[in-house]
């Protein structure tokens, strides 16, 4: 999806994805052993098995090694990095709409969706599109008052 716009393709996107999948691998090893460790591997169990108490399982240790001060700074990461998510998922979206455009698997589509900006080069009108999409989803589920996640806490 990014490839035509990084230097050497062939290249990079093997070497990134690799580094991505180990990375994000070894973060993911490291903070569930903490959480275990924090919280005792009975209590660990206790408390992810309960959607009520399953945040706990990683604000208790901190709260109890470093204070309130790191539970608050631990939340905003958390908020922080559900909107880079939501962001990366916009950006893929549009990038994937894009590409469909370019390439006029829907004729016609060429000069709307498949265009890029004059002077940044970036995808605007499917990006554009993606966000009312979104917002069409998210509006009918408030609207209506479904669920799109049932049995989910958040």
């Amino acid at each position: 999806m990014y490839g035509e716009e990084s230097r050497n393709p062939k290249k990079i996107i093997p070497i990134a994805v690799i580094c991505s999948v180990v990375g994000i691998g070894a973060f993911y090893v490291i903070v569930s052993w903490l959480a275990i460790v924090g919280t005792g591997p009975q209590n660990a169990i206790a408390l992810a098995q309960d959607s009520a108490t399953a945040g706990d399982i990683f604000f208790t240790p901190v709260h109890q090694h470093l204070g309130q001060w790191a539970v608050d700074l631990f939340k905003i990461l958390l908020m922080t990095g559900s909107f880079a998510c939501g962001m990366a998922f916009h950006n893929c979206a549009a990038r994937y709409l894009y590409a469909i455009g370019r390439e006029n698997v829907i004729p016609g589509m060429r000069r709307t969706i498949g265009a890029t900006h004059p002077v940044h080069g970036s995808p605007h009108i499917a990006g554009f599109v993606q966000t009312a999409f979104a917002t069409v989803v998210v509006l009918f589920f408030d609207i209506t008052g479904r669920d799109p996640t049932p049995g989910s806490t958040v």
